[in-house]
């Protein structure tokens, strides 16, 4: 997508009747006396500086408003998402940078986690971004506080270079700011909120839109382009690979439309800024190149991947599900037919801004601009429908994606993620329409519509992000768990679900090792036979005495932990192995019994 919507606004040509700018937003309110024009007209003349200051402010504001009250009071403590295990392995991933740089292991493997074999990092999110740049937060107030801060940014970053970019191909402030409202305050950032920080963090999308479309009308010099291109693709990159593989391939296909649409004479101009990008991504490949040496150097991990079951049901954009505020309680019929998960069914646009969306591509259709921003919404929801269209969750005839999902690693990719590229169009697409409002009473008809579709977005915040606050155990955050265990030492932790056991070694400061793990995959030769998943439930599991011993021999287990409320039961099921368990404040640890002479 990225290269097209801005070669379209800045026909000389096509611009007036695409979207009229400033002088018409300043003249219709002078004429009129309305006063969001006037107050419109007088932000559209403070410095950009400032209205991107007052852009940001904004956006915090709201989003804080919004999100804030879970979490903001006991930040080091509290987390606010319905994902049961996803926050815990992002909490791990932050904490496990900090280690990287104070201990100079190995960054993308590691035996902190399924204990001998080991886990490649190369093959998952590990979010080397984000945990870098947070490390002194995650350092002096623990893992919690720095997904909560990543939890409270991402839509308002989001927003604001959404805005940012709308605000450069409107020159128009009040409706840049209900643009960057449709992206960064999505239906798709709400969704993905409830775990999954690495899908949340695209405020690098509209940069990356942005850097090209000014390297297509002129505005910014090559010399500058290429670098700062480079650093937004290289922090996509460190954020999430996925996203960068993605935003590449929409990015790709949107490209061919502009290629058609553009003029002749300016496709030259096109094929410049396109030979400017491709160096951008040389240097990314450049700098990313020991990713795919250590993607090499150690097996796949496993994972299954239900392509079409993931996919965005085609009634899901105009459905809302119970994540949503408004109407998510009245369709139950229908989304229970859903088959993605809570965060999969992220397609949601609404109707109103489906039909500001038609109007504006009815209305535009004949301008450069129309013709690429139309294409690249639809081009994206076609592609989130995945390899076979779903309708209540059946699926009919097969759609585009089809083609990809057969591909090396996008093959992987969950194609409902990609209706996230739809959004960012039609963000712009809310900015040019609101400045084409002729008069009050089309300005008024047209901001209605505008707010109330970004009001059908907002999320039923109680049931999206509950305050979760975790049991961890003061064993593993005080001096316990380094008095009790040597580092390196490989533990099992029993009794808890698989996410706790990620957030305990995170918060202890990677002190351990575990035979187990939660990464979303599997190494490929990690033995198991479903011991280390028995031994995560909450009660005692039967499991035959020698199938314990070998899974915890032929793991190098040291000792067990469970938590010290647990009961009993735990002292039978281990006492043909450890030795009778110590209390430790609030666990119980079992110790391996020394091999008799």
């Amino acid at each position: 997508m990225s290269a097209t919507e801005p070669a379209a606004s800045h026909q000389p040509n096509d611009e007036a009747s695409a979207h009229p700018q400033q002088p018409a937003e300043h003249s219709g309110g002078r004429r009129a006396g309305n006063a969001v024009a006037r107050f419109g007209g007088w932000l559209n003349d403070l410095r950009p500086g400032w209205q991107i200051l007052i852009a940001l402010a904004v956006y915090l504001a709201a989003g804080l408003a919004l999100l804030g009250p879970g979490v903001l009071p006991h930040m080091g403590s509290t987390y606010a998402g319905s994902s049961p295990d996803d926050p815990d392995l992002f909490m791990w991933m932050l904490a496990w940078w900090p280690h990287v740089v104070g201990h100079g292991v190995n960054p993308l493997f590691t035996h902190a986690v399924y204990a001998p074999t080991g886990f490649n990092l190369a093959w998952t999110t590990v979010v080397p971004g984000p945990g870098l740049l947070l490390a002194p937060v995650t350092s002096a107030f623990g893992p919690i506080a720095s997904y909560n801060v990543l939890f409270l940014l991402s839509a308002p970053l989001a927003a604001w270079t959404a805005f940012a970019l709308c605000r450069h191909v409107t020159r128009a402030f009040l409706p840049s700011i209900a643009g960057g409202f449709v992206f960064g305050f999505s239906s798709y950032v709400f969704a993905h909120l409830i775990g999954h920080p690495n899908l949340t963090l695209v405020f690098l999308i509209p940069v990356c839109v942005l850097l090209v479309v000014r390297c297509f009308d002129g505005s910014l010099r090559p010399r500058w382009v290429v670098p700062l291109l480079s650093l937004a693709l290289i922090g996509q990159f460190a954020i999430s690979t996925e996203v960068l593989a993605t935003m590449t391939l929409v990015g790709g296909v949107v490209l061919v439309v502009a290629a058609v649409a553009v003029r002749s004479g300016e496709r030259r101009r096109l094929a410049r800024a396109v030979g400017w990008v491709g160096l951008a991504y040389a240097v990314t490949a450049a700098v990313a190149v020991p990713y795919p040496i250590a993607m090499l150097a150690h097996p796949q991990p496993i994972k299954s991947y239900h392509t079409t079951q993931a996919s965005a049901d085609l009634l899901n954009l105009v459905v809302p599900t119970p994540l949503d505020r408004f109407g998510g309680q009245s369709f139950g019929s229908i989304t229970r037919t859903f088959t993605g998960s809570l965060a999969g069914n992220d397609a949601y646009l609404g109707v109103v801004l489906v039909v500001i969306a038609v109007h504006f591509a009815v209305t535009n259709w004949r301008s450069v601009a129309g013709k690429i921003l139309t294409s690249a919404w639809v081009i994206a929801v076609v592609l989130s429908l995945g390899p076979a269209l779903k309708i209540e969750g059946n699926g009919t005839i097969p759609m585009p994606w089809r083609v990809f999902a057969g591909l090396p690693l996008l093959g992987r990719v969950l194609a409902g993620r990609l209706i996230v590229y739809a959004f960012l169009p039609l963000a712009v697409i809310v900015a040019i329409w609101l400045t084409q409002a002729r008069g009050p009473r089309s300005g008024a008809v047209r901001w209605s519509m505008a707010v109330v579709a970004v009001a059908m977005m907002v999320p039923n915040v109680g049931l999206a992000y509950p305050s979760i606050r975790p049991n961890v155990p003061a064993f593993f955050v005080g001096d316990g768990v380094r008095r009790s265990l040597t580092p390196g030492q490989v533990v099992m932790i029993a009794g808890v679900g698989k996410g706790n056991p990620m957030l305990w070694q995170a918060e202890s400061g990677m002190a351990f090792d575990m035979p187990q793990g939660y990464l979303g995959l599997t190494p490929p030769d990690f033995t198991d036979s479903g011991v280390s998943r028995a031994l995560q439930r909450p009660q005692p599991p039967r499991i035959g005495p020698e199938k314990l011993r070998e899974f915890l021999n032929s793991h190098g287990v040291a000792a067990v932990i469970v938590p010290a409320g647990a009961g009993s039961d735990w002292d039978r099921l281990f006492a043909g192995w450890a030795t009778p368990p110590v209390t430790v404040g609030d666990v119980r640890l079992y110790r391996r019994r020394p091999p008799a002479r």
